[in-house]
């Protein structure tokens, strides 16, 4: 179940980046460059909160699988 929450974990840490780029507010080439940056972040993390719940999920069917 540590995978689980760890999924969660990285899930809620990508929902507040995604966040906080919306709330940089700069403007022009920078702004629009961290924004970037901070999507393409946020981004990566929630592929890796994916492939946490994936592998908590492996594990349970393993685990049920054992006598």
């Amino acid at each position: 179940m540590r995978l689980r929450g760890a999924a969660a974990d990285v899930d809620a840490a990508a929902r507040e980046l995604a966040r906080a780029g919306d709330d940089v507010g700069l403007r022009g080439e920078t702004g629009a460059a961290l924004q970037h940056l901070v999507g393409a972040v946020a981004g990566e993390l929630r592929l890796l909160a994916a492939a946490c719940g994936r592998a908590a999920d492996a594990e349970r069917a393993v685990g049920e699988r054992r006598p």
